[in-house]
């Protein structure tokens, strides 16, 4: 409670501040829904992303954070609007975050079918952008960063998509989702083991 009033009285100052660039006007919202979402205070927190979008600063970045607040309401139309209005292509790192949680909307809505296909493709997204990081820093697939970007990012939506897979083979008796359900688990756990040998000197 204590960051949200410091932080509110330092958005104020700085807004009075004509020569205030609006990205940082922008930032220190970001830092209030954050603390507020932290201790739980859900609407304060959509109302202050709500009044960082005029700002124009990383918009689609502020799309998803109010479009995972509602999903964290379940209130999954309004989930939906902001989501959808997210899925920039200019921003990579954040279409990620994106399909991941649209894929989560629509397993909650029990059609396994849309939420395989966003964490398919925010699989394959993210394994690319890990690919990227990796060639960047020229360290190769051995890099500490790369490692914890596979494994924050990567494998909770091999898991996932594991479960819409399954989902789908419940609702349809199809023995294509199961194989599909089998072959991502197995892409999974060999992408564990090549993490894992590479850590092993030989």
């Amino acid at each position: 409670q204590r960051t949200i009033l410091y932080s509110e009285k330092a958005f104020a100052l700085a807004e009075k501040d004509k020569k205030t660039h609006p990205s940082q006007l922008c930032s220190y919202l970001l830092n209030i829904a954050s603390a507020a979402n932290a201790i739980g205070q859900k609407e304060k927190t959509l109302d202050t992303y709500k009044r960082a979008i005029k700002y124009n600063y990383l918009p689609e970045v502020i799309h998803r954070k109010i479009g995972q607040t509602y999903l964290s309401l379940n209130r999954l139309d309004s989930a939906t609007f902001y989501l959808e209005k997210a899925a920039s292509p200019d921003n990579p790192a954040n279409r990620v975050e994106t399909y991941k949680h649209l894929g989560d909307l629509h397993l909650r809505r029990g059609d396994y079918a849309k939420a395989l296909d966003y964490f398919n493709q925010s699989i394959a997204l993210n394994r690319q952008l890990a690919i990227g990081l990796a060639e960047g820093l020229r360290l190769g697939y051995d890099s500490d960063e790369a490692k914890l970007f596979f494994n924050q990012q990567v494998f909770p939506v091999y898991e996932e998509a594991v479960t819409a897979a399954f989902g789908l083979f419940a609702q349809t008796g199809q023995a294509a989702y199961a194989e599909q359900a089998f072959a991502l688990s197995e892409k999974s756990k060999a992408a564990v083991l090549a993490e894992t040998l590479r850590g092993v000197q030989i």
